[in-house]
């Protein structure tokens, strides 16, 4: 029915009336998904930050957020929803950069010949929250029994705790 600029734009079209012309399952990467949001949709009374991948004139897609909402008219005799889409495609591939950067952290973290803990600085001092099996190897202290740990406990000979507990109040 009706299409403001930006949607108009973000789907590669000029014009309204190009997007009234234009077959709304072809606004979908897939069109199958189109129904079961419809379906998704009628039963909620809406849709609240939905995922959805969708296809601009061009051919190419874009992930979008889609919320909408029922909107009854005169006498509830005609519904309609009303809709509001978000690029998120930016977003989403910043999502998975971050996380295939972590697999990597991850992945260097266990693989690497030498002992390393992180820790997370509590009260009580540096605590472990995750050991490689480097650690294991070298101090024979398996990452398990290592986390939740004060590092210096497990790792500083008992007569030089007390500097090294010097040694983090002043870092």
């Amino acid at each position: 029915v009706y299409a403001n600029q930006a949607f108009i734009e973000m789907f590669g079209f000029e014009h309204l009336e190009d997007v009234r012309e234009a077959d709304p399952s072809g606004f979908y990467a897939d069109p199958a998904e189109r129904e079961a949001l419809y379906r998704q949709e009628a039963e909620q009374g809406g849709l609240d930050g939905a995922e959805v991948r969708f296809r601009r004139k061009d051919g190419s897609t874009f992930v979008g957020l889609l919320s909408t909402r029922r909107v009854e008219g005169k006498g509830g005799d005609r519904t309609y929803f009303d809709g509001a889409i978000t690029d998120i495609t930016e977003r989403k591939r910043a999502e998975q950069a971050l996380h295939e950067e972590r697999d990597r952290l991850d992945t260097l973290f266990e693989s690497l010949p030498t002992p390393v803990v992180r820790c997370e600085l509590q009260d009580r001092g540096a605590v472990v929250t995750a050991a490689n099996p480097a650690f294991e190897e070298t101090f024979g202290i398996e990452p398990s029994d290592a986390t939740g740990r004060d590092i210096n406990e497990l790792i500083v000979p008992e007569e030089r705790r007390e500097q090294a507990a010097q040694l983090e109040q002043d870092a």
